[in-house]
């Protein structure tokens, strides 16, 4: 994505204020040299960010402060692991991406994103709706066969 394009989309969220959010995705949309600008942007209109983000990612050299810049900033952070096998997912994605992975997770985790929500106000109205809201009910169980499927 040009710069250009980045500031078109921040465009278009100004002048469409139904679309309530940016959903960014794509191999590591954070290494993208507009990706704070198109998170504060969208942010500063009130706009949901998600950041569909490979966690790995986040140690590389030059990303060390992104994952405070994503909590600071009220970003959902949208993450997954292909299999809960450390060497099934070190042979889809690579040496040290289990652990690499787990890291990062850690570190979200311990900035807040662990209970939810990552913004005061977001906290807030989520504690609001979950205690207006019954219990939801348990997923059904997993068949082994499905983590068979998938290789894990």
């Amino acid at each position: 994505m040009s710069a250009a394009t980045a500031t078109r989309v921040l465009q278009l969220l100004e002048a469409t204020p139904s679309i309530e959010t940016l959903d960014i995705t794509g191999g590591a949309p954070e290494m993208h040299a507009a990706f704070p600008e198109l998170v504060r942007g969208a942010r500063a209109l009130g706009v949901r960010v998600i950041d569909r983000c490979n966690l790995t990612v986040l140690h590389r050299p030059g990303m060390e402060g992104m994952p405070t810049f994503l909590y600071d900033n009220g970003v959902d952070v949208v993450a997954s692991l292909p299999c809960y096998s450390e060497a099934n997912v070190e042979k889809q994605r690579g040496d040290g991406a289990f652990l690499g992975s787990i890291r990062a997770l850690q570190q979200l985790n311990s900035l807040g994103y662990a209970g939810g929500p990552s913004t005061p106000a977001a906290n807030a109205a989520n504690a609001a709706a979950a205690a207006a809201a019954p219990p939801p009910a348990p997923p059904p169980p997993t068949p082994p066969s499905a983590f068979a499927a998938r290789g894990c």
